[in-house]
Parts: structure tokens; sequence; C-alpha cells
């Protein structure tokens, strides 16, 4: 192994406090929101009037601190970076400077647990969608606010639904939708985080922040090829079927196949067929078969 081999890694370019104290400048976010919204490279001129900068001299300063690490320049103009890319995704998602107001929203389903009507609450940035009568939760999550403002009011459950299944198959893939880093997953008893209407649970904790989760365990074998494969077998997609659609994946139904280790057995039932998931101790789908 050579010595470039043994320095290979992911290595920090920039301190977080000087990449966050580019970003403090309107003229900056200018400059990214303009080379977003442009159909290619642009040149010095060309950008500097999309962003509205008499000073020339003014401009080429703070242009010159995002080159780099936001922005990238060569002989054809300016471009954004993966990262300048990111800053204005996060800008129009309204992450740091949105909130979602909204009376609750009607759901066309009911709850499989007592039978009342679902709804749809919404503030700041949490989502919730829950029966009226027991206040049971379908889904909860963060979801961010501009994630919304393409549809109209009435599809902002759904939105949100899809947002939430987005979330939840990258925790399930072992991604944290924090910082990106391994997700732990680990098969609960009683979790009291899932109201105590499950038997049993997914805990999903990161390796390297704060960030942790929890699903009934039902959910979280949604979308393991078996599962999708024996829906579309029937001629259901998975994906574009609400959670809330689909009775098993919202109804207490898993049983424990053994104790120590901890192993749970999850009926998949549509139209009278079964396929039985089974799920080891670390959420990991150990068997499957056709009951």
């Amino acid at each position: 192994m050579t010595d470039d081999a043994e320095d290979d890694g992911v290595v920090e370019h920039v301190s977080a406090d000087d990449a966050f104290g580019l970003l403090g400048d309107d003229t900056r976010l200018g400059v990214l929101r303009a080379l977003s919204d442009a159909d290619g490279r642009l040149g010095f001129a060309d950008l500097r009037a999309a962003v509205g900068v008499a000073d020339s001299g003014q401009f080429n300063y703070h242009l010159d601190r995002l080159v780099g690490q936001f922005v990238a320049r060569d002989e054809d103009g300016y471009r954004l970076t993966p990262a300048g890319r990111r800053v204005v995704g996060t800008v129009l998602a309204g992450q740091y400077t949105k909130a979602v107001e909204s009376d609750p929203v009607p759901v066309d389903a009911d709850c499989t647990h007592c039978g009342g009507p679902l709804a749809a609450d919404f503030e700041g940035w949490h989502a919730r969608v829950a029966c009226d009568d027991c206040d049971r939760n379908v889904i909860r999550l963060e979801v961010p606010p501009g994630a919304f403002e393409e549809y109209p009011r009435e599809e902002w459950p759904r939105v949100a639904e899809r947002w939430t299944r987005n979330e939840f198959r990258s925790v399930v893939d072992g991604f944290c939708p924090n910082c990106h880093g391994p997700i732990t997953s680990t098969l609960r008893r009683d979790p009291e985080d899932v109201l105590d209407v499950y038997p049993f649970g997914v805990h999903y904790a990161c390796d390297r922040c704060d960030t942790s989760m929890f699903a009934n365990v039902e959910a979280h074998v949604l979308f393991r090829p078996a599962v999708v494969a024996f829906h579309h077998e029937r001629g259901i997609d998975v994906t574009e079927t609400a959670l809330w659609d689909l009775d098993w994946a919202v109804t207490p139904r898993a049983e424990a196949v053994s104790t120590d280790p901890l192993r749970v057995e999850v009926p998949v039932a549509v139209d009278g067929d079964e396929l039985r998931v089974t799920v080891d101790a670390d959420a990991a789908v150990v068997a499957e078969r056709r009951g």
C-alpha cells in the first residue's frame, strides 16, 4: 500500500465555521440563487447582472470567496458545486426560514384501530396524520415546509405521506436523514414511542448524531423485496399506495416467534393471501414464507 493510499478517506477541506461564514451575506446567497436559476454556466458580467450588483470590484470580492467550496470556475464561466446546489436546495425547502400553518386537513381513510376518521395536522415543521377519535398516529415526522408549496392544501396529507416514506426508506437502508451517518436498527418489545397499541417496534438510532426514530415493525418491512413483489403480483404498487390504505402495515399483527434473542413474524395479508416475514433482533429480515 502506498503512502497516498493510506491517506485516502473523507478529508475536511474547510471548517464548518468558515463554510457557514461564507454564506452570511445577501450578495453571496444571490450568487448561488442566480447560478441555480441559470441555464448552464454564467460569465462574470452576466452573473453580476443577474445578482444586481453595480460595483464590479465589490461583486468580484464576494464571488471569489465562494469559488472552490460553493462555486466552480472554468474557462466557460461559473457554476454551482454540489455543496452550492445543496445550499440552494435548503433555502428553497424553507428549512431555516419557513413554517407551515394550517387547519387540519381531512384524509379519505378510516383508522384501522377504532374506525374513526383520519386527519392531517401541520404545525411548523411537524406533519402528523392521526385518528380524530383515538388520536392514534399513522405517520408523524418533520417535513420541510417547502415540500408543500407547489401542491394544493387538500393534497398535503399525501405529500406528507410520500415525504415520510422517502425519509423512512433512507432510515431502513441505514442512512441518517439528518447527518447521513450510519443507522443502527433494533427490534423492541412494547415500544413506548409508538404508543401502546403496537407490541413490537423498531428503534433507529444514528451512530454519529443524536437523531432517532421509532416505527411499528409492520411498517418496517414494507419495502422489503418480497413484500413489494407480493403486492405487485396482486396488482398493488406499494410505492403509489398511501400507508393508511395498507391495513396490515398500520395494524398491530406481529407475533413473537422467539424471545431470546427476540424475533417476530409479521403477517402481510392481501386479498386473503398471506406472506409471513420474520425480523430478528437487529431488525433484519431473516425469513419469508407464504402463509
